[in-house]
């Protein structure tokens, strides 16, 4: 019996390698992780940008503070949500490579 299954196995073995390697190679896949990080870091980039321009607005125009601090506040929240995705995706990708 024992040697019957060993055949069955060895006949097999390529095949099983195979598929073991193909499964390992699409865990292991960072091609997802890293279209998204870029087009987070695209974004953090426009938000910085952004956030300069509100900035000079302020130093050379005069603008209610109110509002000034509200946009403000608005693009350093989002800018602070997209670098803890940037953060979270490079933790994913590395635990990814380490698999």
């Amino acid at each position: 019996m024992f040697l019957g299954v060993l055949g069955i196995l060895m006949e097999k073995g390529a095949k099983v390698i195979g598929d073991c390697r193909a499964v390992m190679e699409a865990l292991a896949d960072c091609g997802p992780i890293d279209s998204e990080m870029e087009a987070v870091s695209d974004e953090m980039e426009v938000t910085a940008g952004l956030i300069q321009e509100l900035v000079d607005e302020n130093a050379t125009r005069k603008l209610d503070q109110h509002d000034y601090r509200k946009k403000y506040d608005g693009y350093a929240s989002w800018y602070a949500a997209l670098e803890s995705r940037r953060d979270s995706l490079g933790k994913e990708r590395k635990r990814k490579e380490n698999q």
